[in-house]
């Protein structure tokens, strides 16, 4: 598996109550308070993008806590932002 053909996408990106430099990427509006890997994980399978979860990775701004992360597998007509702004969309 090469990194280059998946997005790393890291529960801390939707979490509501962290500021953007934190690691949020989206609105308040569209962040949830409280995100696990699990829903990360569940809302892929719902979206039916082809994934890799990693229990064990850190993000690096949050190096304390291990939280993993998801790599989702690039679509060519969607970018990263596209694909975040989706998931928020199902997570809530």
């Amino acid at each position: 598996m090469k990194q280059k053909e998946y997005w790393i996408i890291y529960p801390e990106y939707f979490e509501r109550h962290r500021p953007r430099s934190k690691g949020r990427r989206l609105p308040k509006t569209l962040a949830k308070d409280k995100v696990s890997l699990e829903d990360l994980k569940k809302t892929c399978e719902k979206l039916g993008f082809e994934y890799v979860v990693e229990k064990d990775k850190k993000y690096p701004a949050n190096w304390y806590f291990s939280k993993g992360r998801i790599l989702i597998k690039k679509m060519p007509n969607k970018t990263k932002i596209d694909i975040i702004k989706e998931i928020a969309r199902s997570l809530r």
